[in-house]
């Protein structure tokens, strides 16, 4: 097995966008080539996502990955990383709106709707905080605009997959 000795991505919350942008965007690649292949992981948050050198980020425990469109397995998971309401069958879009509570909080420091979200909680949300310009970065507010539409669940950008995010993250890579 390779050693991972950097980490998991819980080191990485709240830090600069230059730290975790590179990284999210990866990992956003990751999944994109997972839901090629039919698979969705079901799990995805910075714990399950170890680094080895040079920060290259690796997924770790598929305990509740399922192929898409198969059953959903029960239990398991962490609530502040799942969508609200019960789903039968395994869909892409539950690594879509885990990817976006895991890239909201590597960039905020702070889960969205807190460690269990409640229906009020979602409800009460008042969006992602306005970008603070970052000298050298060009493209976080696109991708605050994805991330607010996948966090509200709107169906459309739930069914859009993680491309329109990983290219968000990709852009933001290129354009520094």
């Amino acid at each position: 097995m390779e050693y991972l000795g950097g980490g998991d991505l819980v080191s990485l919350t709240g830090s600069s966008p230059w730290r975790w942008v590179p990284v999210a965007a990866r990992v956003a690649r990751a999944v994109d080539d997972l839901h090629g292949a039919g698979i969705v992981h079901r799990d995805l948050k910075p714990r399950n996502v170890l680094l080895g050198s040079g920060d290259v980020p690796r997924l770790i425990d598929f305990a509740l990955a399922a192929r898409i469109g198969g059953a959903a397995p029960r239990g398991g998971g962490t609530a502040a990383y799942q969508r609200g309401g019960r789903f039968e069958e395994a869909e892409a879009a539950d690594d879509v709106y885990a990817m976006a509570v895991l890239v909201y909080e590597l960039w905020f420091g702070d889960l969205p709707f807190g460690r269990h979200p409640t229906p009020q909680a979602r409800k009460n949300w008042r969006g992602i905080p306005e970008p603070e310009p970052t000298p050298g970065i060009r493209g976080l507010r696109r991708l605050a605009g994805i991330l607010a539409d996948v966090l509200a669940q709107h169906p459309a950008a739930l069914s859009a997959g993680i491309r329109p995010m990983r290219h968000a993250l990709e852009s933001v890579v290129l354009n520094h």
